[in-house]
């Protein structure tokens, strides 16, 4: 009866300040869940912008590396034709003489390609252009299997002169004779005939 309903409201106070205390629990927990959610979200944008950034610093290093290299290749690209131009103008006659003394070279009576009188009684003698010119046409017409060299086979009967002094044109002696050491014999041969 009556002693009971004190008790029951009782209860029910109990029950309402634990829901009470439920919610707040609840509501707190919430929090701290979203709390540490918005930190590993920090965490993870912070981790991708210093992954972004190192990209970046490791692409900027290796443009510079690439740039570094093009201009080492573009270096040594000019390095390699300016020794062609020089071992051109060598072989065209420009540079002295650098190998074989033209003094050991028998007169070239027998060369079968003589000047021309008017040519020979010049100055200077040959223009040097016309002079590679020549000599390189002549190296050719000679090169029976193209390979660019000129074998003892290849310059018998064509060259009499090459062919009998070809050990001497053969200045490193390995058996032919390249342009270059072909080059030097004309260039010996052509002193010759305008210190006759």
């Amino acid at each position: 009866g009556p002693p009971g309903k004190p008790v029951s409201g009782w209860r029910w106070a109990g029950i309402g300040a634990a829901l009470i205390v439920l919610v707040v629990a609840a509501s707190a927990w919430n929090e701290q869940r979203a709390a540490r959610e918005q930190a590993r979200q920090e965490a993870a944008r912070l981790e991708a912008e210093r992954a972004a950034a190192e990209r970046r610093r490791i692409e900027e290093r290796e443009a510079k590396l690439r740039e570094a290299q093009q201009r080492a290749r573009e270096r040594e690209e000019a390095l390699r034709r300016a020794e062609a131009e020089r071992a051109r103008e060598r072989t065209a006659g420009v540079a002295p003489l650098v190998a074989g003394d033209p003094g050991q070279l028998p007169r070239p009576e027998s060369w079968r390609e003589r000047p021309t009188r008017e040519r020979a009684e010049r100055p200077g003698g040959t223009d040097p252009e016309e002079f590679r010119r020549r000599a390189e046409a002549d190296f050719r017409s000679a090169d029976a299997n193209g390979d660019g060299y000129l074998t003892p086979d290849e310059v018998r009967g064509r060259m009499p002169l090459a062919a009998r002094e070809f050990h001497r044109i053969d200045a490193d002696g390995d058996g032919r004779i390249s342009p270059r050491e072909f080059m030097r014999f004309r260039r010996a041969l052509h002193q010759q005939r305008f210190q006759k």
